[in-house]
């Protein structure tokens, strides 16, 4: 069973009835933007009060973004895809390109290296995690009805393991989850679509994930 873009931002009808918390709590419970903005808000919240946006300068901030801060901070210095690792080593294929422009972009931005910029980068790796949460309900939705659906996408709101790596490592991995599960989405509605648009929204998703993380082409 497909569905439109109509159903996005609401997956079920308000209910009709009488105002109250009973009739409420059937249509906030199934509302992607409840969903998300209580899986950001926890997010966040880990960020500033754990303070998980302090990395150690040990190793000339290595910890803050891996290779993907040598490169990002690179970029920032107009020195182009390069030096991965110290001092002035070169080009470099390392890493796909996406997520170390955007880290390029923030240090830009906000500083090299510095806890304004930390704190954006796991801001922004929050708000992919927490829009995962739309394609885990659509897809469960697809596959087991919307009960299963309901609680896949709880789960993955509250879930503390999801909650941890979008919170305390700069990286790839959440926007490379949000694009795969949006794409395994895709799959199974395509066929049952037949639009060409939705093949177009396919093949661009297909290449964001790629230059993302180029393994994710394995699923293709």
């Amino acid at each position: 069973m497909a569905y439109d873009s109509l159903d996005f931002w609401r997956t079920t009808e308000s209910p009709a009835g009488m105002a109250g918390l009973s009739t409420v709590w059937p249509s906030l419970r199934t509302s992607f933007p409840w969903m998300v903005t209580v899986a950001i808000t926890l997010r966040v919240l880990v960020i500033l009060a754990f303070h998980t946006y302090r990395f150690a300068p040990a190793s000339d901030h290595y910890n803050f973004g891996y290779e993907m801060g040598r490169i990002g901070r690179a970029l920032a210095q107009g020195k182009g895809f390069s030096n991965l690792y110290r001092g002035a080593t070169g080009p470099t294929s390392w890493e796909p390109p996406l997520y170390p422009y955007l880290v390029g972009g923030v240090f830009k931005l906000f500083g090299i290296y510095s806890p304004l910029s930390a704190i954006v980068l796991l801001t922004i790796n929050s708000i992919f995690s927490a829009l995962t949460c739309v394609p885990i309900f659509l897809i469960a939705r697809c596959c087991f009805g919307d009960k299963v659906a309901i609680a896949s996408a709880w789960t993955w709101a509250l879930y503390p393991w999801a909650i941890y790596w979008c919170t305390t490592w700069v990286w790839e991995t959440s926007i490379s989850t949000l694009l795969l599960t949006t794409l395994f989405w895709l799959a199974l509605i395509v066929e049952e679509r037949e639009s060409f648009k939705t093949w177009i929204q396919s093949g661009l998703l297909w290449a964001a994930a790629v230059l993302s993380n180029a393994s994710l082409i394995s699923f293709l």
